[in-house]
């Protein structure tokens, strides 16, 4: 029964009239309201073009008020893939489709607290504290910036905190223009890793709780303990038009090796970031935002940097007829300690993404949209890195409701 009415309920949402977090049920204490977006792309990228899926979801959150000021809230939100299998992986929604299968998979999960003066607290599967630094670039409408730390080991971010954060405690509060972040995951996992041979683009990873960290150079298995992740966060609005970011996100794992040795390393990433006027706003935005991290992502074929710097940033202009440009640039290098690392390979991922895009209605948007890629993959593994920041474009529909 239970089941039956959670698929009626789904089925309602995603036929819904065209409104923006759709009520499906209120009294004085209780209430619960559904969202989410349909989008459709054709892709032309790796010298292949596909009808794919862009960027479906649909959630529900929940409220329940308690004594005191104090309200149970709650979230699910599942991504939606709604035009069946695509061979072209483009971003890292797409590979965390193709690596769980499903029609629907977990994108957001949590239940917590929430009052208005002593803020909020909440457990399960979140948005990191991380990606409010920088999130302000992450604006395209098919490709990821993929240089800000967020979408780490080619998933969500989940293992690590970044992303969409697994198993975490998360507290949120605001004070005047200031809005704060801190959380940390209650995890320890392990699992086993193989050096990838470079034959394939793309390394053979688990499910999201069973990401491959790829370390060893030998192809051997190894074993790989992770642990707690840390995060905190911090975002000022200085005035109506600029606000300011700032962050750092912490864990550490230990690898225990075939030869009997074991490595430890600690993984973090920080960084900063800038913002200029309001997305939805007629008139001028801009977004930039500068990092450094050591042992927190991976290579195109699954090799972990031993450290980067990243930068992300983003020009946009929305008109009075409803028209946007947007030019997107990020840059990530993986510098000289990569090279130490793997015989001299080189990793600079340098991607330009360009977009005109129509907002219809709030709720309606077309685009077309084009990346250039201009990536320095050089060595030993260029051919297999390359698919990964392939030059591609893209026209395309998202529904929001």
């Amino acid at each position: 029964m239970k089941v039956s009415i959670l698929a009626t309920t789904l089925a309602t949402i995603l036929v819904a009239p065209s409104i923006s977090a759709m009520p499906i049920y209120s009294d004085h204490i209780n209430s619960v309201t559904g969202y989410g977006a349909l989008g459709v792309s054709v892709i032309n990228t790796n010298d292949q073009t596909e009808l794919v899926n862009g960027g479906s979801s649909v959630g529900l959150n929940f409220s329940h008020k308690l004594e005191s000021g104090w309200d149970v809230i709650g979230q699910f939100e599942w991504g939606v893939n709604p035009v069946g299998e695509s061979k072209i992986v483009f971003n890292s929604d797409s590979l965390v489709e193709q690596l769980d299968g499903d029609f629907f998979y977990n994108r957001i999960g949590y239940v917590g607290f929430k009052h208005d003066k002593y803020g909020t607290v909440t457990f399960g599967k979140q948005w990191g504290a991380w990606f409010d630094v920088v999130k302000d670039t992450d604006y395209g409408a098919v490709w990821d910036g993929n240089a800000a730390g967020v979408n780490t080991f080619l998933s969500d971010g989940g293992i690590n905190g970044v992303g969409r954060s697994e198993q975490t405690i998360q507290y949120r509060n605001v004070y005047d223009n200031l809005s704060i972040a801190l959380q940390m995951q209650i995890k320890k996992d392990s699992f086993d890793i193989n050096e990838n041979n470079g034959n394939s683009p793309f390394p053979q990873m688990g499910t999201r709780n069973q990401q491959k960290i790829v370390i060893d150079n030998d192809g051997r298995m190894s074993e790989v303990e992770y642990g707690n992740t840390y995060g905190v966060s911090m975002r000022y609005i200085i005035n109506p038009d600029f606000t300011i970011t700032a962050g750092y996100n912490r864990g550490e794992f230990d690898v225990n090796h075939v030869n009997g040795g074991q490595t430890s390393e600690i993984d973090d990433i920080y960084g900063a970031g800038i913002v200029y006027g309001k997305w939805k706003h007629v008139g001028l935005y801009a977004a930039a935002n500068y990092s450094q991290s050591h042992y927190h992502d991976t290579d195109n074929i699954g090799r972990i940097l031993p450290e980067s710097e990243g930068v992300e940033a983003v020009v946009s202009y929305l008109f009075k007829n409803d028209i946007r440009a947007y030019v997107q640039y990020d840059v990530l290098n993986a510098g000289t300690e990569y090279q130490k690392a793997y015989s001299g390979d080189n990793f600079l991922r340098e991607n330009v993404i360009a977009s005109l895009q129509f907002q219809w209605d709030p709720q309606t948007l077309i685009y077309l949209e084009e990346r250039f890629d201009f990536s320095d993959f050089n060595g030993a593994h260029k051919s297999a890195m390359e698919p990964y920041d392939d030059g591609g474009i893209a026209v395309g529909l998202k529904y929001k409701f």
